[in-house]
């Protein structure tokens, strides 16, 4: 197993908005928590840990949901740190495969892992999303975490829109993220950092 001391550390070290960090640090600590009571003999159940995480694309989104599957890993919630991204075009195919077969299918490469689900929100537009999601929605539990780990990732605006219309969904993904967007002080950080773990020097 990785160390999850080095794993958080990486999380710590990222640049991103430091209520985001709060929120993340919270929700492992939590995980920890209910692990570290199992492991003394309490009948505790690691409850739904699927996610929801809301943003524009380049906010870090992907990057965060593979540095969680590292310490999920490291928690013995998770079986692998595998993290399997998948779109609506992926999933919902061209007609010839019925997408509840392909969205089955896809929810069995990632079991052990952490299914990430970009551009959440284009799978409410119409039926064949609908049934997508149908499909991998069916396979969670209310008041348990299964083997597997979800996260919902997509626009601020349009997710809000979607998960209005579908409360239901927030049962099952209690936990909310939001990512906003790099500052040009952060972006400067950020580029920096890639030069000098490539061995240049920024003139």
């Amino acid at each position: 197993r990785p160390d999850p001391k080095q794993s958080i550390q990486k999380f710590k070290d990222m640049v991103a908005s430091k209520q985001l960090k709060t929120d993340l640090i919270g929700y492992i600590n939590y995980v920890y928590f209910i692990r570290e009571r199992q492991r003394h003999g309490f009948a505790d159940v690691i409850p739904p840990l699927h996610m929801i995480f809301m943003g524009h694309p380049g906010t870090g989104k992907t990057t965060v949901a593979q540095m969680l599957a590292e310490i999920l890993e490291s928690a013995g919630v998770l079986a692998t740190r595998n993290v399997t991204v998948r779109g609506r075009g992926e999933l919902v195919g061209d007609g010839s495969v019925p997408p509840q077969q392909i969205a089955l299918y896809a929810f069995e490469q990632a079991r052990g892992g952490l299914l990430f689900l970009e551009n959440a929100q284009s799978f409410f537009q119409d039926a064949a999303g609908a049934a997508v999601l149908s499909v991998i929605l069916g396979q969670l539990s209310e008041t348990e975490n299964g083997d597997t780990v979800v996260v919902l990732s997509g626009d601020p605006v349009e997710m809000e829109k979607a998960l209005g219309r579908n409360p239901k969904i927030r049962a099952l993904f209690p936990y909310q993220f939001n990512f906003e967007d790099y500052t040009p002080e952060e972006l400067l950080d950020i580029a920096e950092r890639k030069i000098t773990e490539r061995e240049y020097a920024l003139d």
